[in-house]
């Protein structure tokens, strides 16, 4: 236990460099100052449950699949909602199975892959795939 609680200062006590290295040392430092009463995913803003982190995993490749696209966030949202029901009823069906990408797979092909094996749930309206697209 005195490794472990010798690892956190030193690495309490570095500079971050980056933004996820603010992030995450912001985190233990809460953590730390309440004196680990709050849970280390309060502290670091992440889901407390598997089904919440599977949604965040999801929105993640959704944000990063309509990167695939032009136009406003509106139109975006449109063509992601089209392209992600075509994926699920055409490839989906047959890559479920696989552990990775298909060597074929297009680029879009393979985020959207990764985001139907996160097993969350798809949005099924604009609206929804707006949201997401937003950050909501």
């Amino acid at each position: 236990m005195s490794d472990t609680l010798a690892h956190l200062a030193d690495l309490l006590a570095t500079t971050p460099r980056t933004d996820a290295e603010v992030w995450l040392l912001a985190g233990l430092a809460k953590w730390a100052k309440h004196g680990g009463a709050l849970s280390l995913c309060r502290c670091l803003d992440l889901p407390a449950t598997p089904t919440g982190l599977r949604r965040i995993q999801r929105d993640r490749l959704l944000r990063l699949a309509a990167e695939h696209f032009n136009g406003t966030t509106w139109a975006k949202a449109g063509e992601l909602r089209k392209t992600v029901r075509r994926f699920q009823s055409v490839q989906w069906p047959t890559w479920r199975r696989l552990d990775t990408t298909p060597p074929a797979a297009t680029a879009l092909e393979a985020i959207l892959f990764e985001c139907f094996q996160t097993g969350a749930a798809m949005p099924t309206t604009r609206r929804r795939f707006h949201s997401i697209l937003l950050g909501e």
